[in-house]
């Protein structure tokens, strides 16, 4: 099965809209992503029943077809008797941290082939809370490059970093780790550029503050349960709020977000106070920042 990716202006808006909603198997996914998945599975049903036992089904796609393609793949693993391979190229990340994990867990991560070009950007959006398939294994990197280059995204680029090489040659990698422990101070922010490798410490550095904050905080986050507030929100009112803390946060908090303003291109603001109101601004800015690149690898495909 042959997902395609964006190929129109809405679709595009569809990749960057990171709402979340729950999906057939009960996790927390993109909902623009999950809207299109819904659209296909009433057309895909029929075929997937009439397979024979342990037939082996690959998923495929590119950009946001990679996306869906996670989708029908965990879906068609749990409603049918199939066996299941998926491979993205360039896809986004699809789910909070229980879909990536389901994904993971009935696939095995030795059926999911994620590739990645080095100056892709859209494999790293959304942002964090979102997470990949294959949770915490490595991704296939097709290249070394670091510097953000949206043109990196087309799948001309995937295809000929691909030629000549097997699965075995490629170079394996985790590329983020959501257990690594990243403490940032705001001597670091001097060496933060709009990279891959800074996007990645910037989501495991968040992940290291909110796992010192308040036993629960990061969980509390992730499940979504959050009074009617949003996402951003509610990491601003626990970073702001020392009775949620558990230790001084003051010094990784400061460096945290003197790095996300270095990324948006707000490096000569000076942080004031800790305030629930400065630190959205400073979310808000930063994946502002994601968003305009991503949009420019997004339009190139299109």
């Amino acid at each position: 099965m042959a997902i395609r990716g964006t190929a129109s202006l809405y679709d595009a808006s569809t990749d960057c809209r990171a709402n979340i909603s729950v999906c057939d198997g009960g996790h927390s996914v993109h909902a623009g992503f999950n809207t299109l998945f819904e659209t296909l599975k009433s057309e895909l049903a029929p075929l997937l029943s009439s397979l024979k036992p342990h037939a082996t089904v690959h998923c495929v796609g590119h950009s946001l077809g990679g996306a869906v393609a996670s989708l029908v793949a965990d879906w068609a693993k749990r409603r049918f008797d199939v066996n299941v391979k998926l491979y993205t190229f360039g896809a986004p990340k699809v789910g909070l941290t229980n879909f990536a994990l389901s994904t993971t867990n009935a696939l095995e991560p030795k059926n999911i082939f994620r590739c990645v070009n080095g100056g892709d950007i859209v494999p790293i959006v959304p942002f964090w809370p979102f997470m990949q398939a294959p949770y915490n294994a490595p991704e296939y990197k097709m290249d070394n490059n670091q510097i953000i280059a949206p043109w990196h995204h087309l799948m001309k680029y995937y295809t000929r970093n691909s030629q000549k090489q097997s699965w075995d040659s490629i170079n394996k990698r985790v590329t983020f780790n959501p257990f690594k422990r990243v403490t940032l101070d705001i001597a670091h922010a001097t060496q933060v550029q709009p990279s891959i490798y800074w996007m990645n410490r910037l989501s495991e550095a968040l992940m290291t503050v909110l796992r010192q904050a308040k036993l629960g905080a990061l969980n509390a986050l992730q499940s979504g349960t959050a009074n009617g507030l949003g996402l951003y929100d509610k990491i601003a009112m626990i970073l702001a709020n020392n009775n949620f803390h558990t230790v001084d946060l003051t010094g990784p908090i400061n460096g945290l977000l003197a790095c996300m303003l270095a990324f948006a291109g707000y490096a000569r603001t000076k942080i004031k106070e800790l305030s629930a109101e400065f630190i959205k601004w400073v979310f808000e800015k930063t994946l502002q920042m994601v968003n305009r690149i991503a949009q420019k690898a997004l339009s190139a495909v299109d």
